[in-house]
């Protein structure tokens, strides 16, 4: 397993508190069925994480900040599945942009990166939000399902924009790395 620098850790904590933080401010609340989703952009931080720092240090931003947010933020019963989700989102975001020795530099896997990730936490979200309704909350399949598509319109959009946002935050990132590290 690679070792991280000071430095490295240093970045993926901040990494990991722009994503709690972008997660608890810069928010929009959505009422849904069962509750309410939010629109949000912690993700941003975690996917950028995976293309600069790889696959541990995107999981670990990710996972880390989000569930932070939860805690904080009075989802606590969220908080462990979020750290686990946030973190496979990362660590798949930063196995592809890092496949083949890319090291997060090409956008084409950057962005290939950024979506698979996205997608994978929104399967995995919905799968998690559908068994909670149907089996622990004893809800409708009906109401269940209707709840799941108001978060996966939701989830598609935040996305998407998370995935552009991300992307391009990365290579801004990346520039100033390269000029302040050399």
């Amino acid at each position: 397993m690679k070792k991280f620098s000071t430095r490295t850790m240093v970045f993926i904590g901040m990494m990991a508190a722009l994503s709690c933080v972008a997660t608890l401010f810069l928010k929009v609340e959505i009422p849904t069925p069962l509750g309410k989703t939010m629109f949000h952009f912690g993700d941003v931080f975690c996917l950028s994480a995976a293309m600069l720092f790889g696959p541990i240090g995107g999981g670990l931003a990710g996972g880390i900040g989000m569930a932070l947010a939860d805690l904080l933020g009075g989802w606590a019963d969220s908080a462990l599945t979020t750290l686990l989700f946030k973190f496979l989102e990362g660590v798949i975001c930063g196995l592809i942009a890092y496949s083949g020795h890319r090291c997060g530099r090409k956008l084409g896997f950057n962005i290939a990166g950024a979506a698979v990730g996205t997608v994978a936490y929104i399967a995995l979200y919905l799968g998690k939000s559908f068994v909670k309704a149907v089996w622990l909350l004893h809800t409708e399949v009906g109401t269940a399902l209707t709840d799941c598509s108001v978060k996966l319109l939701n989830s598609s959009i935040k996305g998407v924009v998370s995935v552009v946002v991300a992307v391009a935050l990365t290579a801004l990132l990346q520039k100033a790395l390269r000029e302040k590290l050399s």
